[in-house]
């Protein structure tokens, strides 16, 4: 079926709807506001576009329709940046030769760094401001996550298979993403607070580090719990508490 040739206005009206989706992805980043979303107003975003209020509601009737779009347009996976980033450095150490453990810990050098600067962070922290009050803007925004999840899986699938390992039950590769991007946007809110607060190398040492839990060789059948149990980590007995039989 041949694609319908569409019009200069249909082009010009969709270049303008681009235009602001852009100016409120912009302000997103430049200007988030401690109340979520409040100072995504008609006249800012279509300023910041170079356009006029009229403009911006010939294309959404209400704020709140210009704002799920707008979250369903910067939650899009093509605009995971620390993901993105971090993946392709990772794909880049390897190349070069290094052994996977140097090459994750050179390539998530900048994660936390990456992830402070992320929009998807930024509009995940106010999401979570609002979500607390609104259930309705809850269950809208979590029917994001489902191409969020599919891509990060596709990239998590990919290093647990590079390992020769799969996920330990209950774990799956799309929590396992969720858990390791989970990390990272906590280390960089506090990041943001008080840069160099961690060590450089945190991020990679923890996801290192978790990587036996959340993973496991074919032959291991053990669950995560059962992992757990066999660490065996307990606390040192005191020699004051050896029981009643103590001298």
């Amino acid at each position: 079926m041949t694609e319908r040739v569409k019009t200069a206005a249909e082009i010009a009206s969709q270049r303008t709807r681009d235009e602001l989706l852009a100016a409120g992805h912009r302000l997103l980043v430049e200007a988030p506001a401690a109340t979520a979303f409040s100072h995504l107003t008609a006249n800012r975003v279509a300023t910041t576009a170079g356009r006029t209020t009229g403009a911006f509601f010939h294309q959404w009737p209400t704020i709140e329709d210009y704002l799920q779009d707008l979250l369903a347009y910067v939650m899009h996976p093509d605009r995971s940046v620390a993901l993105r980033s971090t993946s392709a450095a990772i794909a880049d150490e390897l190349a070069a030769g290094l052994p996977f453990t140097a090459a994750l810990i050179a390539a998530c050098g900048d994660t936390i760094q990456t992830t402070t600067r992320d929009p998807q962070t930024i509009v995940e922290l106010l999401a979570w401001v609002r979500s607390l009050h609104d259930e309705p803007f809850r269950i809208q925004f979590a029917r994001l996550y489902p191409g969020l999840d599919a891509d990060a899986t596709e990239v998590f699938s990919a290093l647990i298979q590079l390992l020769g390992r799969e996920p330990r039950e209950p774990f799956t590769v799309e929590t396992i993403g969720a858990i390791c991007t989970g990390i990272a946007q906590g280390l960089a809110s506090r990041e943001a607070l008080t840069p160099g607060f961690y060590p450089p190398d945190l991020y990679a040492w923890l996801i290192l580090s978790l990587a036996p839990l959340m993973t496991r060789a074919p032959e291991d059948t053990r669950s995560a719990s059962a992992f757990v149990t066999d660490i065996g980590l307990e606390s040192p007995t005191r020699p004051d508490s050896a029981g009643p039989d103590r001298a």
